[in-house]
């Protein structure tokens, strides 16, 4: 994790502790714009919205339910074939 290496050498180079290489990268990958040679700043502009923390409850409750649904259909086809 490249935050945990950049807490762990800023120890030896303090300078380090004000970059934010993880956070960069990860919002290149999010935009599939990572690549073997990307330049790197540790510059980072963080998100100041809130999160809608009840969407994001509700689209965990519906994943749920999805997977059960899934697996009920599983099970059925398992026992179908079974007889």
């Amino acid at each position: 994790d490249v935050g945990n290496i950049t807490d762990t050498l800023a120890a030896f180079a303090p300078e380090l502790s004000k970059t934010h290489y993880a956070e960069e990268m990860w919002a290149l990958f999010e935009k599939s714009a990572l690549r073997v040679d990307s330049i790197l700043t540790g510059k980072f502009k963080f998100d100041s919205k809130r999160a809608n923390v009840a969407e994001v409850m509700d689209a965990i409750v519906d994943a749920r339910q999805v997977a059960l649904i899934r697996q009920q259909g599983r099970e059925a086809k398992a026992e179908q074939d079974n007889h």
